[in-house]
């Protein structure tokens, strides 16, 4: 993922002489509006991207239980210890997720949602970049 990640960063910048740190934050934008879409809008994930690195955190805030109901919201309180100490019922703790634990197929999800958001957002700033250069 790192290089790939770097390389599209990279070359929608050059192609569309748009500054790495808006095309930054239109990918973590669209990543995610991506997670979102998979656990709830009414979750608040955050999306932390390192695009030299090529690195995705992605970290979901989960309810501390005594039974999962929902695995995307619910953390069952034995296995809550490992990211919090002394974890209380009712906690709410941010766990770490991969893309990999979003999606079957974390690639396919990636391409035809995170980025196909991604390149819209690109059209959308080199749009805005366009009208006020003028």
């Amino acid at each position: 993922m790192s290089k790939e990640l770097t390389k599209v960063v990279d070359e929608i910048g050059r192609e569309k002489g748009i500054a790495r740190e808006l095309l930054h934050e239109a990918l973590e934008e669209a990543v995610l509006a991506a997670v979102a879409r998979k656990i709830g809008k009414l979750l608040e994930p955050d999306v932390m991207i390192d695009i030299d690195k090529g690195i995705i955190d992605i970290m979901l805030p989960k309810e501390v239980c005594e039974s999962v109901d929902d695995k995307w919201t619910d953390i069952h309180i034995d296995d809550a210890g490992e990211y919090k100490e002394n974890p209380q019922l009712g906690d709410i703790i941010m766990i770490p997720a991969t893309l990999e634990d979003l999606a079957d197929r974390p690639l396919l999800w990636l391409n035809r949602s995170s980025l196909k958001n991604f390149v819209m957002l690109k059209n959308r700033l080199f749009l805005i970049s366009f009208r006020i250069d003028r």
